[in-house]
């Protein structure tokens, strides 16, 4: 497009114009409430999921079908390591907004119905979207090895149908980013940094920009970095996720007016406000879950390799997966054994 290369190094300022504008957008968006995000939600649904049918229809029309399902089935490590990612970069990354959702639902909502709701509403599309992906490399090799997978696919796509893709691509980007700055908001403040949630958001919008012009503008390539960024951010996120999971089989319910309640007469006040087993929990799983991790950014730049990212685990990209059963089994142990978990379980049995 304007007669531009693919490559976003070839063309820095255009970039930079791109991401300027994607990240007003997102701060305009996030800081103006819940209930403009469902607005914009609603109508980008219909409008830009049309634009991705589009994309879906004229694949299936002409891509070769005989050597796509003639190929032969990958590896098992690679379909591992596919779903690693792909649970990394998209059910993990999400694990922690939970309470953003369902903070806006209505207490008569059955647990079942709002699991299979939020179940079906990130899968579906999902499904659509790694499939298309799957039907594109089979057309053309070219795009699995790419540094830059969106431009690749763009080049290997007619202008008429490259720039509806890249329209999607960016408002789906966009529409994912502004529930992700939002969630973040939220998050910042809850660390107990005392500031309006827009400013809140402008500071991790600050941070995301960073992240953005170094995946386009510093890096050698996109897949690397943003691989290793996504493997990452899923051992922490995944180790607190065994750990609330845990939590939640030990409190059946919790006493919300204790939950709200931050003074030192909380029942969930534990040992100076710090839940000891859980911190503890937390910290264990993110260094033992490390041990199995690679950074590597590129082919010749690893940033570290934990000693074990060598084992079936490691090259699997299973890290996540340990971290999650060893932060929720440690947890359930070191709970079971503490006083303050015993007497927080009592008072909310009461």
């Amino acid at each position: 497009m304007f007669g531009t290369s693919a490559d976003a190094k070839r063309s820095p300022f255009l970039t930079f114009v791109c991401i300027a504008v994607f990240v007003a957008l997102t701060v305009v968006v996030s800081a103006a409430g819940h209930a403009f995000i469902l607005t914009v939600q609603k109508w980008a649904t219909w409008i830009f999921g049309a634009l991705t049918l589009l994309v879906a229809i004229y694949l299936a029309t002409t891509v070769d079908w005989s050597s796509f399902i003639g190929n032969a089935p990958g590896s098992a490590s690679a379909f591992l390591i596919g779903v690693g990612t792909i649970a990394a970069g998209t059910g993990i990354g999400w694990v922690n907004s939970g309470a953003d959702m369902a903070r806006y639902q209505k207490t008569s909502v059955k647990s079942g119905s709002l699991i299979l709701t939020a179940a079906a509403g990130a899968g579906i599309p999902l499904v659509v979207v790694i499939g298309l992906g799957s039907v594109l490399t089979a057309g053309n090799s070219t795009i699995a090895s790419a540094a830059d997978p969106v431009a690749a696919v763009r080049s290997a796509l007619p202008a008429w149908v490259s720039i509806p893709y890249l329209i999607a691509a960016f408002a789906g980007l966009l529409m994912s980013n502004n529930l992700s700055v939002y969630s973040a908001g939220l998050t910042t403040i809850t660390l107990g940094i005392r500031i309006p949630r827009v400013y809140a958001v402008v500071v991790d919008v600050v941070v995301t920009t960073c992240g953005a012009l170094y995946f386009t503008l510093g890096s050698d390539g996109f897949n690397g970095p943003f691989v290793t960024f996504i493997s990452l951010l899923a051992v922490p996120l995944s180790t607190w996720a065994g750990i609330f999971l845990s939590d939640m089989i030990f409190c059946k319910r919790y006493d919300s007016d204790g939950l709200l309640n931050l003074q030192a007469d909380s029942p969930y006040w534990y040992w100076h406000g710090i839940n000891r087993p859980a911190i503890v929990s937390w910290l264990v799983g993110i260094v033992v879950g490390f041990l199995f991790v690679t950074a590597q950014v590129s082919k010749n730049e690893v940033w570290f390799s934990g000693p074990l990212a060598g084992s079936f685990l490691g090259r699997n990209g299973l890290a996540w997966l340990v971290s999650l059963l060893l932060g929720g089994i440690l947890y359930a142990i070191l709970h079971l054994l503490s006083k303050d978990s015993v007497a927080v379980r009592s008072s909310s049995n009461d």
